[in-house]
Parts: structure tokens; sequence; C-alpha cells
């Protein structure tokens, strides 16, 4: 009855890979399934979506990072346009005060709230700018380095001085974005959670859906990624680059 449906789907592991034999995270997979070239950064995917995808992906424990690829279809199917990256990018921002010490949750909640004004082009007060460049000058100090609050402050702060600081390009505003997404993952609770929302909000506001592919079969397009792993033979690596033809030289 599920001739069609593989026993095994690929092990999810951290970080990006060159290729197959060396493994493969959730955004890899998603290469693969949207027939793109192998990368983490696969152009079917928006950045911010595909940012807080990498952040989950690092950030869980492997037995739960597992549970991230029935995601991979609707990941493979959600690039957007850069005033939809704007409006992920500031929903992001405005989870990030949840994850930090009470303490410090009133002046990051409205820090992002700024923040998140500045990047989708609306006006706010200078003191109200002032008041939270104040405020994520202090929590950098204060923040022990890698620990939720101080990703969570990052990821505020760095998309802050790229929308708020004199002269910033649209290169370093994309930067910012995508490296905000992913540090926000990272500071999550619950990093899959997170994802799950992000991609709910994105979906939410997608007018037309109708026009995108399914990804009906992707578990039989990863299933070759299954049986490769670091111990893999390379005329078995070279056999699947040919017939996918979508690996790096």
């Amino acid at each position: 009855m599920h001739r069609n449906v593989p026993r095994r789907l690929p092990h999810l592991a951290v970080g990006a890979h060159h290729g197959p034999a060396e493994g493969a995270c959730l955004m890899e997979c998603v290469s693969v399934v949207a027939g793109e070239p192998w990368s983490d950064r696969p152009a079917c995917t928006d950045p911010v979506l595909a940012a807080a995808a990498r952040g989950a992906n690092d950030a869980l424990p492997d037995e739960e990072r597992q549970r991230l690829l029935p995601l991979v279809p609707r990941l493979a199917s959600s690039a957007g346009s850069e005033p939809h990256t704007r409006r992920l990018a500031a929903w992001c921002l405005r989870q990030a005060a949840a994850t930090v010490d009470p303490a410090w949750q009133g002046g990051v909640g409205a820090a992002a709230a700024v923040t998140a004004r500045l990047l989708l082009g609306r006006e706010v007060p200078a003191a109200a700018v002032d008041r939270a460049r104040s405020c994520l000058r202090k929590m950098r100090l204060c923040s022990a380095p890698g620990k939720p609050a101080w990703l969570a402050g990052s990821a505020v702060g760095m998309l802050f001085d790229a929308v708020a600081g004199p002269g910033a390009a649209e290169a370093d505003r994309y930067r910012a974005m995508t490296a905000a997404a992913y540090h926000c993952a990272l500071a999550a609770r619950s990093p899959r959670t997170f994802l799950i929302r992000l991609l709910e909000f994105h979906e939410s506001r997608t007018a037309d859906r109708r026009s995108v592919p399914p990804y009906r079969n992707w578990r039989n397009e990863l299933a070759p990624l299954a049986r490769l792993g670091p111990d893999v033979r390379a005329s078995e690596c070279t056999d699947w680059t040919i017939r996918r033809g979508n690996l790096p030289a």
C-alpha cells in the first residue's frame, strides 16, 4: 500500500555541508526537494525564513532536530517579495523580548518595536530611537555571550544598527535581517515552535498559494540522502550526483 514512501529519511545534522556525503541540514534538504543546487540558502525560500530554519536546525538537540523534516515542503515554496522579507524580520524581532530576563523585557521589547518600525519605513520619534540605543548598549554589556538574553539582544541590536545607523547600505540591512532571524531562532525557548509560527505568519500573509507546487513527493526526493553518510562510497555519491544533477562539483 505504501510502496512509494521510503522507509528512511535523511538524518539532519548541524551546520552547512559541502555535499550529502557529509550530511544535510534542514535547508539543504529543501534545496534538494526544490531541484536547486545544493545549498543551505536556496532561492525557493525567503531569506529570513531560511535563516530562522538554519537557526532552529543548529539549536535543537539531535533527536528533536529530526522533527523539522516535515517542514521541508512548506519551506520549499516560501519565497516572497523584499517588503515581505522585512515583515518577517520584524515579526522575529517582536518575539525576541520573550526570551530575555524579566528585568530587560520592557526595554528590549520597546527597542524591538522601534527597530521593527524603522525597518518597515515608519516614523519613530528621535527620543524613542535614543532610548532603544541606550537600552541595547547596556544589555550588551550586562548579558553573558551565547546565552538566550544575549542572543536576543544581539538580534535586535544588529538590526537596529543597520536601520538606525547613519549611511546603512541595503546590503547591510539584508545581512542584519538574516543574522537577526538566525539569532532569534537560537534564543527561542522552543526553536521548532518559533519556526512553525514564523511559517504560519508567512503563509497567512501570502495572498495566492494556488500556483505553488505542493511537493507531495518530497519524501521520495529525499530518500537517496538517507543512505548517504560519512562512510559513503565515492561511486554512490557520484551516482547520486549524476542522477539528481544538483550538487557542487
